[in-house]
């Protein structure tokens, strides 16, 4: 038997787990993609529609989408929790269009007016960019014109659209104001989590709200639908064998996943990891419950197996999981929280593509727990002399970088190739010595505002619980 010590080793030896394409890089986990048949990660978090498995809510969703662009409709709606696949579905959409009409998607939704119909002319391929607000509408109005006389639709999604302002949003209300007589030169899909709702709710937005014609949802997995789910990833990485998931385990996986795909995709990347790494070709409910009481996705306060050995998983979007408590000096055990999992919380609050936290070790911060594409590799010693993680664990100040592409204290090369435009980073502090950080980072420029720093330093308090 390899055990479950081989996990870990897989998680801590040979550091994250799936690249931002899903395809794994350590030779340990290629060893696993060929043991099932698999040539690429059927649980990765990446929103490829290849993966979209259309459940009767994303069909009814998407059906919904296309039915208003044929339409016409100027203005849609689709709201979603967190980690339903809404982006995923987006991407589908787009990929319907891409040939026929002319699309952009925009995702960079903390931003003001200005900003806001820069980002929108650029996606809609508009070079070189107008200076004033009126030239900027001209330029739109000429775009869409020109568009509409060749026959061809424009259609533009915006996603996490509960981050705009209310002001931002006004503004993509004027938007519907560009029409003929005929017909919206412009339709709109904005999508969100349930606080787009709320927003579009607000006194001040009733105009806006009046104008969007469908509102579609996205709507937790039944538990056949989750079976589903899995089978349709697993088809698609490349398996064919027989049913990998005995019914018991499938029933505790719809049960703690609560039906959210990437939930589901996190429980069946640790359970594919740890079957694998016993010699155990088939997940059992035995595997499913020992993955669920390690990761703990909901923080339900379920207890860890008293059996269970295994620790330092990688879940399919790259975290790892559950560090030993001793390797992370100075530290005391405490409650079922882990902290790969509060990474992945704390990356998903913000709204980052990376989350980490780096503890001090001599003259360097090394990353012990990560989460998300733009993350540092478990692992990575950082110089506490250089750069802008340094700074921070070297000053012990918060630190926050706007836009790295100008800001003279970041490594530009490196944020270039991660392709990391924004970043906070919050100093660890305990009786008065900094013993690491708390760092977030965005592909987006200016993706962080107060309230994020405000939630980060929160975090930072509660971590020194737990190291």
């Amino acid at each position: 038997m390899l055990g479950r010590g081989v996990v870990r080793m897989m998680a801590e030896d040979e550091g994250i787990a799936a690249n931002a394409g899903g395809q794994f890089k350590s030779s340990s986990h290629a060893m696993l993609l060929s043991h099932y048949g698999l040539h690429e990660n059927p649980f990765g978090v990446t929103p490829d529609p290849r993966f979209l498995c259309m459940t009767s809510t994303h069909s009814e969703a998407l059906a919904s989408l296309v039915y208003g662009i044929q339409s016409g409709v100027g203005f849609q709606a689709l709201i979603s929790q967190p980690g339903m696949g809404k982006t995923t579905l987006l991407f589908n959409l787009m990929e319907t269009y891409r040939s026929t009409a002319h699309t952009a998607f925009l995702f960079q939704t903390q931003c003001n007016s200005r900003e806001f119909l820069e980002y929108l002319l650029s996606e809609l391929g508009v070079d070189s960019l107008p200076v004033g607000l009126v030239a900027m509408h001209e330029k739109l109005n000429q775009l869409l014109a020109s568009d509409f006389r060749l026959g061809k639709r424009v259609i533009v999604v915006i996603d996490e659209a509960q981050n705009l302002d209310v002001g931002v949003l006004e503004t993509v209300r004027l938007l519907s104001d560009l029409e003929t007589s005929r017909a919206k030169l412009m339709q709109i899909v904005l999508a969100g989590q349930q606080q787009l709702a709320e927003k579009l709710a607000l006194p001040e937005l009733v105009q806006l709200r009046q104008r969007i014609s469908i509102l579609a949802r996205l709507d937790a997995l039944g538990q056949e639908e989750v079976s589903a789910y899995v089978s349709h990833r697993l088809k698609v990485a490349g398996y064919r064998g027989p049913e990998l998931f005995t019914p018991q385990a499938m029933d505790l996986l719809a049960s703690h996943s609560h039906g959210i795909p990437r939930n589901v995709n996190t429980l069946c990347f640790n359970a594919l990891s740890l079957a694998f790494a016993i010699e155990q070709d088939a997940i059992t409910d035995e595997v499913m419950e020992e993955v669920i009481a390690d990761l703990n996705p909901d923080f339900s306060g379920t207890s860890r197996s008293p059996h269970s050995g295994s620790k330092g998983r990688s879940n399919g979007n790259g975290t790892g999981h559950d560090q030993s408590r001793a390797e992370l000096v100075p530290l005391v055990p405490t409650g079922n929280e882990t902290l790969g999992s509060i990474m992945e919380a704390v990356r998903e609050e913000t709204g980052a593509t990376g989350a980490a936290i780096a503890l001090q070790d001599g003259s360097q911060i090394i990353c012990r727990a990560r989460a998300g594409d733009t993350a540092p590799e478990l692992g990575t010693a950082l110089d506490l002399n250089l750069g802008f993680s340094g700074q921070c664990a070297r000053i012990g100040e918060t630190l926050q970088c706007h836009d790295s592409w100008g800001d003279t204290r970041v490594d530009a090369e490196v944020c270039r190739q991660l392709g990391i435009r924004s970043i906070i980073s919050i100093p660890l502090h305990r009786e008065q010595a900094v013993i690491g950080i708390l760092q977030v980072s965005s592909i987006r420029p200016n993706a962080f505002d107060g309230t994020d720093v405000r939630k980060l330093r929160y975090t930072a308090d509660r971590l020194l619980e737990l190291i």
